[in-house]
């Protein structure tokens, strides 16, 4: 097996994998996104909020989220990072949207439970504060109703980053590393 994939094993048959980009420490102007917006990331109880809120199921793919997420955005048109940044808070009053600290990349044709799952484990695997790490994941962070702008940008959004973790499900043919956009 590669080792990023032998790392964060999941009993689901999902996994996940990370590393750490070489531009870690480059400030925002170091490289090319000139909209910090484009760098706002989800926390991980905001997710399960948002799980909980919709009534998502194992079986609802991430692609199924980003129907979800363009009827809430319609109207304003930004991304639901944006529209979340002002007023969504979690408990104990810590921001639900900053900006992001990990980088996700997933296969939208995926369950997004087991995205959120192993997003999860891989914080716990690596001892990563989970109320001080906050998740660029493109249906949030994108604005969906204009995908072609951002999308042009991913590669100095995740420099920016400096941080990625690819979840590979299934773990033993990863949809992810079928799809140009993943990689």
């Amino acid at each position: 097996r590669p080792a990023s994939a032998a790392r964060g094993a999941r009993g689901d048959g999902t996994r996940c994998g990370s590393g750490d980009g070489a531009a870690a420490a480059a400030a925002d102007d170091d490289v090319d996104v000139d909209d910090s917006r484009l760098l706002l990331g989800v926390s991980p109880a905001f997710l399960r909020a948002f799980a909980g809120e919709h009534g998502l199921t194992t079986g609802q793919t991430t692609y199924e989220v980003a129907a979800i997420v363009r009827d809430l955005t319609r109207k304003d048109g930004r991304s639901l990072a944006e529209l979340a940044l002002a007023a969504a808070t979690e408990a104990g009053g810590r921001p639900a949207v900053r900006r992001a600290t990990l980088f996700v990349t997933h296969a939208q044709a995926c369950s997004f439970l087991k995205l959120v799952d192993a997003v999860e484990a891989h914080l716990a695997l690596h001892v990563l504060d989970p109320r001080e790490t906050y998740l660029w994941i493109d249906v949030f962070a994108i604005r969906q109703h204009r995908v072609a702008d951002d999308v042009t940008r991913i590669a100095s959004i995740e420099r920016a980053i400096g941080r990625i973790v690819v979840v590979l499900d299934p773990w033993n043919q990863p949809k992810c590393l079928t799809r140009m956009w993943c990689l």
